[in-house]
């Protein structure tokens, strides 16, 4: 065979390789992102419509509102997904052959920061839970004088 006709042939370390494995990382990536926020959209505006055709006085309410603390979970869940592909291509790839130290600081440095950020996650929901409480309670009050 020429040198004109070569075939490309994708060995486990070639540089395809590595670009299909990133984009595939990006690409879930932003489906772990997109797809929470598009099927909750799409969910509460279809509830929004039934209301407001059932009783037209709902429209004057505003807007439809989605699920709370989406947004805030959606960013946790894709921080755990890029940790788990990070972890995963620390594992398959291999790419620190002769230095397992860096690869055990990288693994404690990732899980830590997966450990922050779930607390962080759950602390922050527990204050605007606990917010939210306060303001129903005193609207109760309100409304008992």
């Amino acid at each position: 065979m020429s040198l004109s006709g070569a075939q490309f042939v994708a060995s486990p370390s070639s540089n395809w390789t590595k670009i299909i494995l990133v984009a595939i990382f990006a690409l879930g990536l932003v489906l772990v992102i997109l797809v929470p926020f598009v099927t909750d959209m799409v969910n509460s505006h279809r509830t929004w419509r039934t209301v407001v055709e059932k009783d037209a006085s709902h429209q004057a309410s505003g807007r439809p509102t989605g699920i709370q603390g989406i947004a805030r979970a959606t960013m946790a869940f894709a921080i755990i997904v890029v940790i788990g592909f990070a972890l995963g291509y620390i594992l398959v790839e291999k790419p620190f052959h002769d230095n397992q130290t860096i690869v055990g600081n990288i693994v404690v440095a990732l899980t830590t920061t997966l450990a922050a950020i779930t607390a962080f996650y759950f602390g922050s929901k527990q204050a605007s839970d606990t917010q939210a409480d306060k303001a129903q309670e005193a609207e109760t009050e309100k409304k008992e004088t």
